[in-house]
């Protein structure tokens, strides 16, 4: 997900991309740091994070899992595509979750942490 990331940057188009992130705490938070000043420096970019433990300092993050429905506004937008990468059990729910809200099947990529059963599409 970095290498997307980062062809975007340094792309000529910088298209429009939201990241989302949810893991236990920002204490395992992968990216933290990079994510942060990308999303500082640039408009093109937006991210979530979600903390299933929110820490005792002030966060932009939110508490919980990841919740498309909370944030579907930011991230419906014409013709995305959504890319998922996580665990097969969470891979199921993002993407029913975007076929829930209108967006294609065929817009959304997914990549599988573990054994690779997956095949939604």
């Amino acid at each position: 997900m970095m290498s997307m990331i980062e062809t975007n940057k340094n792309s000529l188009q910088k298209n429009r991309t939201v990241w989302i992130h949810s893991c236990r705490n920002e204490n395992v938070h992968a990216f933290k740091e990079t994510i942060q000043e990308l999303n500082d420096e640039n408009t093109w970019l937006t991210s979530f994070v979600f903390y299933e433990t929110l820490p005792e300092s002030e966060t932009n993050a939110i508490e919980g899992r990841v919740n498309l429905l909370e944030i579907k506004e930011e991230i419906l937008i014409k013709d995305a595509k959504y890319y998922i990468c996580g665990p097969a059990l969470f891979i199921k729910v993002q993407y029913q979750s975007l076929v829930e809200l209108g967006v294609n099947k065929e817009n959304i990529l997914y990549e599988e942490f573990g054994p690779q059963l997956l095949s939604l599409n």
